[in-house]
């Protein structure tokens, strides 16, 4: 029988879901004790926990009323207000744009083993892709939302003051 690999998270990183869930009345032990979530572990940023059990949680989260766009609420929940939020108490300078958006990207895959972000540039454009690593998880849109509404906020907060992206593009399966 393959073995199959198991996908981590910090634990840390769950945080924003489980309290914008809460703060729109998801049931949030329930949920948490259906798909193995370690709810105290989330709650308490402790530790590691396993992606697959946070996306089955954000899944079933969002079919609650109000919830259906669950990872851009969190998002606007849990704004980046300040580079220093990216790498959390470490210094985060950059020289341009594309160089935070990277070293965004590296913090972003230190988080979860299962993340494959990247910047590709080409034809003079720049996208951020992520390769998908787990496949049996639903479809994963809701975190999907979340992350490119963190990376619209990062694009917003450290673009130089009289230029902003014309176009910003946005795609997910």
């Amino acid at each position: 029988m393959p073995r199959k690999n198991i996908h981590l998270i910090k634990a840390a990183q769950a945080r924003p879901f489980i309290e914008t869930a809460l703060r729109l009345g998801v049931p949030i032990k329930i949920l948490a004790d259906r798909v193995g979530l370690p709810l105290k572990s989330v709650q308490n940023s402790e530790g590691v926990i396993g992606e697959l059990p946070l996306w089955r949680f954000i899944d079933l989260a969002s079919r609650y009323p109000g919830c259906e766009y669950l990872g851009y609420i969190t998002a606007l929940d849990h704004p980046i207000d300040h580079s220093l939020q990216l790498g959390e108490m470490s210094i985060s300078m950059a020289a341009s744009l594309r160089e935070l958006l990277e070293i965004f990207c590296r913090k972003v895959v230190t988080e979860s083993s299962s993340c494959d972000y990247q910047l590709v540039s080409k034809e003079g454009e720049t996208w951020f892709t992520r390769r998908l690593v787990i496949n049996e998880a639903p479809d994963g849109w809701q975190p999907e939302l979340y992350v490119l509404m963190i990376i619209i906020q990062v694009v917003r907060l450290c673009a130089p003051s009289d230029w902003l992206p014309g176009k910003i593009r946005l795609a997910t399966r």
